[in-house]
């Protein structure tokens, strides 16, 4: 009986022990990379000869807010419109992305995109990009709405 119960008692702090002294929260993950990214400013982002420039960054709760410049508008906007889902390519590399991104914990990237002349491009990165059927046109708003009509909040015009 008495070994029993050291026995159970040695599993019980073992099991204490093991557990980390808090858990991070999407929040404090959205905050380490939002000061990652903001020592790392301005960033120059290229994509098959596509160019964004992020210039700022700042973090609200566990949503990462990046802006950027561009003068390639209408390239960008015409490529990220064909795709209602995910190249091959990028498929293979969205899981692992979305861990050292954080995305996995919870964290969401917007990313806003301006040009001269042109209404603000949205696009919207968090737990649903690497799903097997995701559809990228959700999440990308032109001037606010995506191409079925919604909002980032799921509002509909």
């Amino acid at each position: 009986m008495l070994k029993h119960m050291i026995t159970i008692l040695f599993l019980g702090l073992t099991g204490l022990m093991a557990k980390p002294l808090f858990e991070m929260t999407p929040p404090m993950y959205a905050g380490l990379m939002t000061q990652t990214i903001l020592s790392q400013l301005p960033q120059k982002l290229t994509h098959e000869n596509i160019e964004i420039i992020i210039t700022h960054a700042h973090q609200d709760e566990n949503k990462i807010y990046l802006q950027g410049i561009t003068t390639q508008y209408k390239k960008i906007v015409d490529e990220l419109k064909k795709y209602n889902t995910l190249p091959e390519n990028l498929k293979k590399e969205c899981k692992s992305f979305s861990q050292t991104s954080f995305v996995d914990q919870g964290v969401e990237y917007i990313v806003r995109i301006d040009a001269k002349n042109q209404k603000p491009l949205f696009l919207l990165y968090d737990k649903e990009a690497c799903l097997p059927n995701f559809n990228p046109q959700k999440k990308i708003f032109i001037g606010g709405y995506n191409r079925f009509g919604f909002d980032m909040a799921g509002r509909h015009k």
